[in-house]
């Protein structure tokens, strides 16, 4: 579940996790009228210095066990319905009180 909710990285940026940092990408930029100027965007990446290992499913459990989130079947795909505002505080306390150990593993974790 955790490798498709990228809710996890606004998590991350809003608790400001010590794994990941603003970094700026500048280019060329070509506009639908075929304009060219040069941009500047932030994305909030990962430190690849600190080799960041994402870990698999790290928040179902919790998520099911604390009300945050309930299984659906439908045919015969499982489902997992996420309430975001739960997930975040879940999250948010593996973030500020476990080191980030339920969403990843990184050198100098402790």
């Amino acid at each position: 579940m955790h490798q498709f909710l990228t809710f996890t990285h606004y998590v991350e940026e809003s608790e400001g996790v010590p794994y990941r940092y603003v970094k700026d990408f500048s280019g060329e930029y070509i506009d639908g009228q075929g304009k060219s100027s040069h941009r500047t965007y932030s994305m909030y990446v990962r430190d690849l210095d600190l080799d960041v290992r994402t870990l698999i499913d790290p928040c179902e459990k919790d998520f099911l066990e604390q009300g945050a989130a309930r299984q659906e079947v439908i045919y015969d795909s499982r489902f997992l319905l996420v309430e975001l505002a739960k997930a975040y505080e879940i999250m948010a306390d593996d973030i500020r009180n476990n080191n980030c150990r339920k969403l990843c593993a990184y050198i100098g974790q402790n």
